[in-house]
């Protein structure tokens, strides 16, 4: 599958119905390790123009950095000034960034996250959007 290419760009709408689509050519695409796949869902011309002016490998360390700082936390709070005051159990769980800044690893465009799966059953408080 894509003899001698070594990058993917995946610059789509993101319509809800080619989800199934899209998660099947991510797979294939991931199964050479040698193609580097920037998935890019929803992105507009301006955000594609703030993503690539960035110092990958900085803000994967300040990924790592924060990363480390939540290993062992039990528990997170998130607060906004709109009114936002949620509690999320965190207990155990594994944290991500989506930073990949090396060979077989993922990126997202725009990239930047970290994340976890907080505990299902430990959540509780107000969620302002």
């Amino acid at each position: 599958m894509l003899p001698g290419k070594t990058i993917v760009l995946n610059i789509i709408k993101a319509y809800p119905e080619e989800i199934a689509f899209r998660i099947k050519w991510i797979f294939k695409v991931e199964e050479n390790k040698l193609i580097k796949m920037e998935h890019m869902p929803g992105i507009t011309a301006d955000m594609m123009l703030r993503s690539v002016n960035v110092d990958f490998y900085k803000m994967k360390n300040t990924a790592n950095l924060l990363i480390n700082k939540l290993m062992g936390a039990a528990q997170l709070h998130i607060t906004t000034e709109d009114g936002t005051d949620l509690f999320l159990g965190i207990k155990d769980r594994i944290f991500s960034a989506d930073i990949g800044t090396s060979e077989g690893e993922m990126c997202n465009l725009p990239c930047g996250e970290v994340y976890c799966a907080p505990i299902e059953t430990e959540g509780d408080g107000v969620v302002v959007f």
